[in-house]
């Protein structure tokens, strides 16, 4: 069974509905921290113990994100608010309110049967609901802990907060239903946001400076290039990007037949780059000339093909390095994919041939015009999910 995180349609109007969902990884260093305020109001009187481990799991998956999450309880009486001040004190735009409340509360157009809460992002206060009994039931029936899937479903109601937003992913915590792999996900601790969401919660949300855009790259050795060559290209191609302003995480899928069982998989991202390095046998002779170093398969799919052999091939031709070449045609994929063009440039890395000894009009190193870099910071991070205003 699949359950629903968030509702928003018409009758909504700014409500964001909300229930549980999915998983992918945000990045692996967590850039400078921000910080928000949680104050919670437990009105469906939740075990205290499963409020910690909801908070605990809330926070880490925040943390992930670059936000750190200062949790305050909030009193339900006058007694209590004499015992308890802390709640009291004046909120400002980093503030929010979450409200653990039980089923009976939820109406048409704003929660489903399924959903495990909803969210009020565009309100004058922002704040959000999360169910308890639906928490526990959907813990009951899934052998996970009714704290952490609490947990998670606050995560993600917090998200809609920070996002500003009514929409869900195809990935991530932020996706609309959750099914049996994303819950197991989620008891191990990854079940997270994604790169992107994480950026905007920092940058629309907390108004954080942006990072430079990070994009990641999967690269198939199936031609069996080898350890050195690779490094090599990575950190050529690296190189040419870091003067575009845009990051590369780099990862080598291995081949299926060397993944073993207890390995840690990443679900697919359609927002990754592909690159293949196959040999020029497993392509066809008479697809594409014999100066044909790689191509864009599909532009919807993010996959380049790279002809390793022909790579090579052109090294020892040109008496250069097949590490330092491979670099260059990486690039030069990469960037046909993400200008979404097949079109080739006058100078630069775009050029249609290219070498390691070949420079521009300007005698510089084999880069991306400027024009260029504009272009696919752009589309960077449009992959991410980040709608950053350009500065007039």
């Amino acid at each position: 069974m699949a359950w629903l995180l968030s509702l928003a349609g018409p009758a909504a109007k700014g409500v964001i509905a909300a229930g549980i969902i999915g998983t992918s990884a945000s990045p692996a260093a967590p850039p400078e921290t921000s910080s928000i305020t949680v104050r919670t109001y437990n009105l469906a009187n939740a075990p205290t113990e499963y409020l910690v481990q909801a908070n605990y799991s809330a926070g880490q998956i925040f943390k992930q994100a670059g936000i750190a999450v200062r949790w305050l309880s909030c009193a339900l009486s006058l007694q209590e608010a004499r015992a308890n001040t802390a709640c009291e004190e004046a909120t400002g735009r980093h503030d929010f309110d979450v409200v653990v409340s039980t089923a009976a509360i939820t109406r048409p157009g704003i929660a489903t049967d399924a959903s495990l809460g909803y969210a009020f992002p565009l309100a004058r206060r922002s704040h959000a609901v999360v169910l308890w009994e639906r928490s526990k039931k959907m813990a009951e029936s899934n052998g996970v802990p009714a704290g952490i899937i609490l947990g998670h479903a606050t995560a993600h109601e917090l998200g809609h907060l920070l996002l500003h937003s009514v929409e869900h992913s195809r990935t991530g915590i932020m996706r609309s239903r959750w099914g049996k792999e994303d819950l197991l996900r989620a008891e191990s601790g990854r079940l997270l946001f994604t790169t992107g969401q994480a950026e905007a919660m920092r940058v629309v949300g907390l108004g954080a400076q942006p990072t430079e855009p990070l994009l990641t790259v999967r690269v198939y050795d199936l031609a069996q290039v080898g350890a050195d060559d690779l490094h090599q290209a990575t950190e050529r191609a690296d190189i040419i990007f870091r003067q575009a302003g845009i990051r590369i995480r780099w990862v080598v899928v291995p081949p299926v037949n060397e993944v073993h069982e207890d390995q840690d998989s990443e679900e697919w991202n359609p927002s990754d780059i592909h690159l293949r390095l196959w040999p020029r046998a497993g392509i066809g002779s008479n697809t594409f000339s014999e100066d044909t170093l790689g191509f864009r398969l599909s532009t919807e799919k993010s996959t380049a093909i790279i002809i390793a052999d022909e790579v090579r091939n052109r090294a020892v031709l040109q008496f250069t390095n097949p590490g330092e070449l491979l670099g260059l045609v990486m690039a030069h994929e990469i960037g046909h994919l993400l200008l979404r063009s097949r079109a080739h440039s006058a100078e630069g890395i775009m050029q249609a041939q290219i070498s390691p000894n070949l420079r521009d009009r300007r005698r510089t190193l084999l880069v991306f015009t400027r024009k260029q870099t504009a272009s696919m910071q752009d589309e960077v991070r449009r992959r991410m999910g980040i709608a950053i205003p350009r500065k007039c």
